[in-house]
């Protein structure tokens, strides 16, 4: 038989494997909420939460200090350095301006240092797990539609926002204007004590004239999303 290593818990789920990593705990901090960044088209967009990181593949779990609506915005990669985005909903009920959200890192582990436990490699000499480490704890991953909810109680919790998807409204121009009027909507998560709801709000409005090239959208559909226990990170 091949050589390597998988485990399995008791309901048969793939817990280690010498191909693939657990993500590990990499560290926490704090961001702060600034002003808009530039949309596909020119107009009013809500605020944006900006976290850098360095790593393999992270993810990012936010948990905000504000029950705000937020959504995915967009991932940049420059090396091993990642630039992840977040947005939300226009006005109060969004995040705002000096607002600051703890977030949670996540990626393949390093080498603890530790001479108690197990190390397990995969074939490029990697490490995909060492026993020394903590790991991603997850409460939920999957879909959330819009009008759904997730309570997760009163622990501790972040959420991982994993994809972007919004439409356009347009109206026609307002009497003695030929600017048409739109409105950008997209699927926002609010975070509340105990979990989270979906719905869709707008995330952006403006005005334009070339009613021509119609403006770019993403299908609607659910919010995808990972919870993640982070009591003790």
């Amino acid at each position: 038989m091949p050589a390597g290593l998988t485990v399995f818990n008791d309901d048969h789920y793939l817990v280690i494997d010498e191909n693939f990593f657990n993500y590990s705990f990499k560290g926490k901090g704090t961001a702060t909420v600034t002003g808009p960044v530039a949309g596909p088209v020119i107009g009013g967009y809500a605020n944006t939460l900006i976290i850098t990181v360095t790593g393999d593949a992270p993810i990012v779990a936010i948990k905000p200090n504000a029950t705000h609506r937020w959504c995915y915005h967009s991932t940049t990669r420059s090396g091993n350095t990642w630039t992840f985005r977040f947005t939300g909903n226009l006005g109060s009920l969004g995040p705002q301006i000096g607002e600051t959200v703890t977030y949670y890192v996540f990626d393949r582990p390093d080498d603890s240092g530790t001479n108690v436990g197990f190390q397990v490699f995969d074939a490029s000499g990697k490490l995909t797990f060492d026993a020394g480490r903590k790991y991603m704890r997850l409460l939920y991953a999957g879909s959330l539609a819009i009008g759904g909810s997730l309570d997760f109680g009163t622990g501790n919790y972040g959420v991982a926002l994993l994809n972007q998807y919004y439409f356009y409204r347009e109206s026609p121009p307002e009497v003695g204007s030929n600017n048409h009027i739109w409105a950008m909507v997209a699927g926002t998560i609010q975070f509340n004590a105990t979990g989270v709801t979906a719905a869709n709000f707008e995330v952006a409005t403006g005005t334009r004239a070339n009613i021509d090239a119609p403006l770019p959208n993403q299908a609607n559909g659910d919010t995808y999303l990972m919870a993640i226990d982070v009591s003790g990170y």
